[in-house]
């Protein structure tokens, strides 16, 4: 049997694709839960063709061409398994940031990733810039437009991804 390695299964690469999520948000911070959503759809974004967004917003997302499911590497069960399992990989790559003082541990009790740049390593800051000016515009819509989506309530993205069941996270 052959196993393949992929990022959705690395905590190393959980911790790139936050840390790049984080330098492209407002004032480099986004609440925790919000923060694994939008690594979801930045790691897999073909769940964003999922996403209702408001009609100014739309044309935006038709000049992405995101890829469709059925043309994914790999074979995706239900995005509620998806999710669930990256949330322990998640977990990991930001408590590893916390611990080394790249994450604020104060805005991390309060449930927020808040990037602290002088901690981040030279090397590592300009890969993560190499990639942000690779993707420049998947991560403008996913930070900014799918980012300003409310977490829960009607039409958020719990309930549009299918992720809230009798009002519980699942």
């Amino acid at each position: 049997m052959i196993r393949l390695w992929h990022p959705m299964r690395d905590p190393h690469h959980c911790s790139y694709r936050l840390l790049t999520l984080l330098i492209v948000a407002p004032k480099n911070r986004i609440q925790i839960a919000k923060l694994s959503f939008l690594d979801l759809f930045f790691l897999f974004p073909h769940y964003l063709r999922d996403i209702k967004v408001p009609t100014e917003v739309v044309s935006r997302k038709k000049s992405l061409r995101l890829p469709h499911k059925k043309d994914s590497f790999v074979y995706l069960p239900d995005v509620r398994l998806v999710y669930r399992e990256l949330q322990h990989f998640q977990k990991v790559a930001i408590d590893r940031l916390v611990a080394r003082n790249i994450l604020s541990r104060d805005e991390y009790q309060n449930q927020t990733a808040s990037l602290n740049l002088d901690a981040l390593p030279v090397a590592l800051n300009t890969k993560i810039d190499e990639r942000i000016s690779l993707n420049s515009d998947l991560l403008s819509y996913i930070v900014n437009d799918i980012g300003s989506i409310p977490i829960d309530g009607t039409g958020s993205l719990l309930r549009q991804m299918k992720l809230e069941l009798g009002g519980r996270l699942r």
